[in-house]
Formats: structure tokens, sequence, C-alpha cells
């Protein structure tokens, strides 16, 4: 999420975030009125994050040699109003394949790795498009279909109707498709959530650790508010179901598990 004037926009990412810590979302929007200290990037996160550029690099070479018309919007990235007019030009144009398209709506802004044209009528004319994102992985994950979603939608209010199909080209090259619409029903009740809360003074949550944690910006944050707290997350290897039955009896720091009776 960012803030530009007096408008906070709302990205992929943060509705993924949202979706796996409530609590980072909270954090995020502290963040945008008062900064916070970031945890910085480890080399293991580094190299992913420039493997990642590399893999999505090497498709936009194979694209290139595979149709007759890319649009390359990456360069208008850092201003978003041209980003979203070129997007948009190089869509009423027909182009094969649009690369970094810049989607706005609202309060919500994404850009999308590549738009691919396809056989299927819309407001546009006899085509459309439909989202092409690049992972690293080698198997899809939850939060990779919310992002396809999140820019489907965003295509969706463009072109004047939903795309067929979203798309996810892995690690190994292979691309996996999947229908939109058998999770554009899931993708729209998180949304809500979502937009609730962003725009609700919520109750203030609480840095449970997840699996998120590992590559949180803010798990330094989170690490010393359970330090501070006594929190039973420290003991090795206990889970947050066990967490929660010992909450459940009135146990809830290291203090006080240590001083339950040994058969209890």
């Amino acid at each position: 999420m960012q803030k530009i004037k007096d408008t906070i926009y709302y990205a992929a990412s943060d509705i993924v975030n949202f979706l796996e810590c409530e609590h980072l979302t909270a954090l995020d929007l502290i963040n945008l009125k008062t900064p916070l200290p970031q945890a910085e990037d480890d080399d293991e996160a580094i190299l992913y994050q420039q493997k990642g550029i590399a893999h999505e690099g090497a498709y936009v070479d194979h694209l290139r040699s595979s149709v007759s018309c890319l649009a390359d919007v990456s360069g208008c990235r850092d201003d978003l109003d041209a980003a979203a007019a070129a997007t948009q030009d190089a869509m009423r144009a027909g182009a094969d394949i649009i690369y970094q398209a810049a989607l706005r709506e609202g309060c919500f802004i994404g850009h999308a790795d590549f738009l691919r044209r396809v056989a299927i009528p819309s407001r546009l004319g006899n085509f459309s498009y439909e989202v092409i994102d690049t992972k690293l992985a080698r198997s899809a994950k939850a939060a990779y279909l919310i992002q396809l979603c999140f820019y489907s939608e965003l295509v969706a209010h463009l072109q004047g109707r939903d795309p067929v199909m979203m798309h996810i080209v892995l690690g190994d090259r292979r691309e996996v498709s999947y229908r939109h619409a058998d999770y554009s029903r899931y993708y729209g009740f998180l949304k809500q959530r979502f937009s609730a809360r962003v725009n609700s003074s919520a109750s203030e949550t609480y840095p449970d650790p997840c699996d998120r944690c590992d590559y949180c910006r803010w798990r330094n944050l989170c690490e010393d508010r359970r330090l501070r707290d006594d929190h039973l997350s420290q003991v090795a290897n206990i889970t947050r179901p066990q967490i929660r039955k010992l909450n459940e009896h009135g146990v809830a720091t290291l203090e006080s598990l240590a001083r339950l009776p040994e058969n209890e």
C-alpha cells in the first residue's frame, strides 16, 4: 500500500498480506502515518528476488521472439498515470502482449506481469485480454491465485468483461491455467473483508507467529513484542493449536507455563 497525496492505494500484495496475517496489514497502515523500522532483506531473499527478475526477463525475451506486437509499459512504471494510459492505449490497439500492464480502479492499483490477447470478444473489439504472472515456484500457491484474480478484476473493468482464464508461468517454464470464475467469488469475499478492515478503526491485532514471519519486513517488531509479552511461541516446536488450547486454560506466558504442575 502507498499514500499518494491524500489517497491510499492498495495492491494485490496487500490483499495477499491480509489473507496471511491481519497484523501485517495493521502495521502497514500504521507505517503510512508513522514510519516503522523495517527488517533488512537477507542474502537469500535478495537472491530470490534476483532470480525472479531473471525468470521474468527470460519470458519477456521468449515472447518478443514469438509474437508480432509486444507493448512494453515498464518504462512508465514510476508514473502511474502515464503507465495506466499507455496500458489502455495498448489494449485498444490490440497488442498481442502487454508487458508490465498498469491497471487501476478506484483505490486499487496493480502492475500485471503480462496481458495476453485472446480471441474472445469484449468492449475492445473481437478480442480481450487475460493475465499471465511469472513465478519461480514449481507449483501454484493460493497467494498466486489471489493476485491473478486481483489483476483479472482490473482488466475486466477496462475491457467490459471478465477474463475467462488466468495463467502462471512457473519456474520450470510450464504454464498452468485456471478458470477465473472458479476463484472470483472467494476473491470477492476476501476483498470485501480487506476493504472493511482498512476502512475501519478495528480492534488491535496481535503478532501471532505465522508462515509469513520469516520474510516479513516487520518481523523484528513482532519478535520484540512477543519477547516483551513472554509469549508461548518461544517454546520450541509448539504449534498454534497448542497455544490456543493453553490460552483457553489461562496459560498465556512462559512463566505461567513453567508454574504448571508436572502432571497437568
